[in-house]
């Protein structure tokens, strides 16, 4: 028994080979094989039906597109906060496996802060890859982006303390935030008082090497009085992103007396390690005086 092997149109006898080697360029291939058999006796040949099979050589790595939404920063000076890359890939011969489409925010920023995978990054580069149906891959990138979807570590409110009542309306005190991506930009003082709404009554800018930052009401509406208002800093960075910090209740009270003013006492430096100081004024029946050290924080 002999074979006959057709390779996209062109006939080749084997022999009673079992095996032929071929020389496949890329596209489509058909190859068939018949057997063919001579009759000892008569001397005539009959053949078999083809074994056929169609092949596809695919030597073409695929495609692969990745597009960003939006195709403009969605933050604050050229920086986004969220956005959505879409990975297109293609390959006609074998087809391609593309990877799935990837939202960048703030939740994926906090899970992968950790990570050598950090997504927050002012040169955000993002590669992915493409397989095709044979094995070969290509990749491609989206970027580089300014990205920054976390918001800033507040600043703490010092003063006014907790439930501080106080003659006059304050000088509002608070410790530095901080962003180790797009920066600190500014903050903002905020009160929440009976039957107003919450609003902001001070701006402040972020200045690198500052621990601590005080403002004074610059909005036209004052504060009311006799009344428990609520204050908060909130921060901003230079992306848009922001956060509060955490709260603190103070009584503007006019009735509350005038400071002292004192009298006696080391100023500056000193080897006194318990000095006596002495002060003017009249705290009358209905108030004490508190003596607090200078650099701790009252928060009475």
């Amino acid at each position: 028994m002999t074979y006959r092997v057709t390779l996209d149109g062109a006939e080749t006898d084997v022999g009673g080979a079992r095996e032929f080697r071929a020389t496949l360029g890329q596209g489509d291939h058909r190859f068939a094989v018949r057997a063919t058999q001579v009759d000892p006796v008569s001397g005539i040949t009959t053949e078999s039906p083809p074994a056929a099979a169609t092949v596809r050589v695919d030597l073409t790595p695929p495609t692969i597109r990745g597009a960003l939404s939006p195709a403009t920063p969605n933050g604050r000076d050229g920086w986004y906060t969220r956005a959505t890359i879409t990975w297109t890939c293609a390959d006609p011969d074998s087809g391609a496996s593309c990877p799935p489409r990837e939202v960048l925010d703030a939740a994926r920023a906090d899970r992968d802060q950790n990570t050598s995978a950090s997504i927050q990054s002012r040169n955000l580069v993002i590669r992915r890859t493409a397989t095709n149906g044979v094995g070969l891959s290509a990749s491609a990138e989206v970027g580089p982006i300014k990205f920054d979807a976390l918001a800033p570590t507040a600043g703490q409110p010092k003063q006014p303390g907790a439930e501080a009542r106080i003659a006059a309306e304050p000088a509002f005190t608070w410790s530095r935030a901080g962003n180790d991506t797009s920066g600190v930009e500014r903050y903002e003082v905020w009160v929440e008082e009976p039957g107003r709404a919450p609003r902001a009554i001070a701006t402040v800018p972020h200045v690198g090497g500052r621990s601590e930052f005080t403002a004074r009401r610059t909005a036209a509406t004052p504060l009311l009085t006799l009344q428990r208002i609520t204050w908060y800093v909130r921060v901003y960075d230079l992306a848009g992103n922001f956060r509060n910090s955490s709260r603190r209740v103070f009584t503007i009270d006019p009735t509350v007396p005038p400071p002292p003013a004192i009298t006696e006492g080391p100023v500056g430096p000193t080897r006194a390690t318990a000095p006596t100081f002495s002060w003017t004024g009249s705290a009358g029946t209905t108030f004490r005086w508190d003596v607090t050290a200078v650099g701790v924080e009252d928060t009475r």
